[in-house]
């Protein structure tokens, strides 16, 4: 019998209809495709840009991606502003990440320009020599910024970005049930990857490759056939039992944060790989059409499980970022080669099954905000980019 979890899986008639079940490999590999992806989609959604204890009011952050760069900030009341990386003077990078800020001032290092922490500009060496109708008032461009589990995210849609908190929906409730704004940040990894962005979020949406390619690195851990399905509009999860957990001695329904292997994806770049204790955040980069880079952050509790001996458990949750590196080295063997696929002709379409309900799910919203892609004389289809929605 399945267990039963405080979260209810869709049915299979609702997995049936999560989305296109099949999708044309020109959809990978389309440069215009590609293009509308990061000014329409990714250029307007919320994205990870840092872990909140990288955000101090005596140190910068700086998030690259998608073409552009970020500068976030905390005041000295914790809270957050973020904007462009760039001086409005003649375009030179503001800061590095990790950079101090004294005096909550970011100071341009070619010719002074000094902006406070809203990205105001503040000060202009031999300001008289300028017209005043061109620095008065002038300020980097605004991108919005939220915190939450223990994150910093940004939209660089600045003003007209979504609210947050429309966006995150019902992962809202699901990811701050697990406090994850007290736990630690343990590591952190990137890897470049040889394909696609959204191959790349496939490859970390389903578990139906695991026994194929994690059989020496997850070898019994998890119970694959007990995998739950949920989908949450534009966002989706599923819950997978633990071999380790006696299921019978618990009282239904299970709280499967506290009993069981928990994956969102929150759309369009993030996933969460979650467990009781600890998680994975992977955050999604396109570099071009072909070309990803794949980030994440290893958080976890600070204290140990009762019953758990807390030098223990330290030296166990320090090693997760290389048991995790040591996991996605087999997935991005795997993705890597796509490569040398990507352009045959023997790749037409990627088809899906019910256990790929999430990926269904994952198309579905890419289409909802810029259109089905479309192979007819007109070549890829397009909306203009609207803003993504819900449902």
């Amino acid at each position: 019998m399945p267990v039963e979890f405080l979260v209810q899986p869709d049915s299979e008639a609702a997995l049936d209809e999560a989305g296109p079940r099949e999708v044309p490999a020109g959809a990978y590999r389309d440069p215009a495709r590609y293009a509308a992806e990061v000014d329409g989609l990714l250029g307007r959604s919320w994205v990870v840009a840092a872990h909140s204890s990288a955000v101090r009011p005596d140190r910068l952050a700086v998030w690259d991606g998608f073409g552009q760069t970020v500068v976030v900030c905390r005041d000295d009341d914790g809270r957050l502003t973020a904007f462009a990386n760039v001086c409005q003077h003649r375009g030179a990078r503001l800061a590095e990440d990790g950079a101090p800020c004294p005096g909550g001032q970011v100071v341009c290092p070619w010719h002074g320009f000094t902006y406070d922490r809203a990205g105001q500009l503040v000060a202009v060496p031999r300001r008289a020599s300028f017209d005043r109708q061109l620095v008065d008032d002038l300020r980097a461009p605004t991108v919005a910024v939220a915190e939450f589990a223990g994150l910093v995210w940004i939209n660089l849609a600045g003003d007209a970005a979504e609210p947050f908190g429309d966006w995150i929906g019902d992962l809202a409730g699901e990811l701050g049930d697990y406090g994850m704004d007290a736990w630690c940040l343990v590591g952190e990894r990137r890897w470049p990857v040889a394909a696609n962005w959204k191959a790349v979020i496939e490859g970390f949406s389903e578990d139906y490759h695991a026994r194929v390619v994690h059989d020496e690195t997850i070898p019994s851990g998890l119970m694959y056939d007990g995998t739950q399905i949920r989908l949450l509009g534009r966002h989706s999860m599923m819950v997978t039992p633990l071999a380790s957990v006696d299921y019978d001695a618990l009282v239904p329904p299970v709280d499967h944060r506290r009993h069981a292997y928990c994956h969102y994806s929150a759309f369009p770049a993030t996933i969460f790989s979650c467990f009781p204790t600890h998680a994975q955040v992977m955050s999604m980069v396109p570099l071009a059409v072909d070309r990803t880079e794949l980030r994440v952050q290893v958080v976890a509790r600070p204290e140990a499980p009762v019953g758990t001996d807390q030098a223990r458990y330290d030296r166990r949750m320090a090693s997760g970022v290389d048991h995790f590196a040591a996991i996605a080295a087999e997935d991005l063997s795997v993705l890597d080669r796509l490569a040398t696929t990507a352009s045959a002709t023997g790749y037409r379409r990627n088809v899906y099954s019910r256990l790929e309900a999430r990926i269904s799910r994952f198309h579905r919203a890419v289409d909802d905000v810029l259109g089905p892609y479309d192979l007819g004389p007109s070549g890829p289809a397009s909306n203009g980019g609207k803003a993504p929605h819900a449902d």
